[in-house]
């Protein structure tokens, strides 16, 4: 299987991309510059309502500068990743838990919450949580839900990037699943 993120790291000309993606070897990480092309649009939204509703539609949604209260979850019946991303790396700030379903990815957020910042549910694929910030969390950093004993719903291609964890009060990450790449 093969997972990918693209985003743009770079929006003058020429345009970088960083792709972090699962090869049949393991986790890699590519760096494509593409002269004069411009950077990746996506929709840019203004409330946590309105993020869940694009990521569900199945767009990409960056959120605005701000500070919005969750928690939110994410889901999509969309056949590819969808990601929410801060319109401006660390200056979109969710205080409550995000919740992260198949095919859904979090990028350039602050993050805090009473309990954990990020959960992800049992019998999951294809997630990412990439270059953010998740502090002040009153449990985990990132939680993964425990699965069954027989692992039948572990939660699988489970990307996490870039991220500081720090001042929680369990765990910087709970790792259960298969396939899991941290970098």
């Amino acid at each position: 299987d093969i997972s990918m993120v693209v985003e743009a790291v770079d929006t003058s000309a020429p345009t970088v991309f960083k792709s972090r993606h699962w090869g049949d070897t393991g986790p890699k990480l590519d760096v494509v510059t593409v002269p004069g092309s411009p950077a990746p649009s996506c929709n840019r939204v203004a409330s946590l309502a309105a993020a869940q509703s694009e990521v569900a539609a199945g767009r990409d949604a960056c959120l605005a500068d701000g500070t919005y209260s969750g928690p939110l979850i994410l889901s999509t019946s969309a056949t590819s990743r969808v990601t929410l991303s801060a319109e401006h790396e660390g200056q979109a700030r969710i205080s409550g838990l995000v919740a992260l379903t198949s095919r859904t990815a979090i990028d350039g957020l602050d993050l805090t919450s009473s309990t954990d910042c990020v959960r992800i549910p049992t019998a999951q694929t294809d997630i990412a949580v990439l270059d953010s910030t998740l502090h002040d969390c009153g449990r985990d950093g990132i939680r993964w839900a425990r699965p069954a004993l027989d692992g039948s719903n572990e939660s699988s291609n489970v990307l996490v990037s870039g991220n500081v964890i720090r001042n929680v009060a369990w765990n910087s990450m709970t790792v259960r699943g298969d396939a899991a790449m941290v970098a």
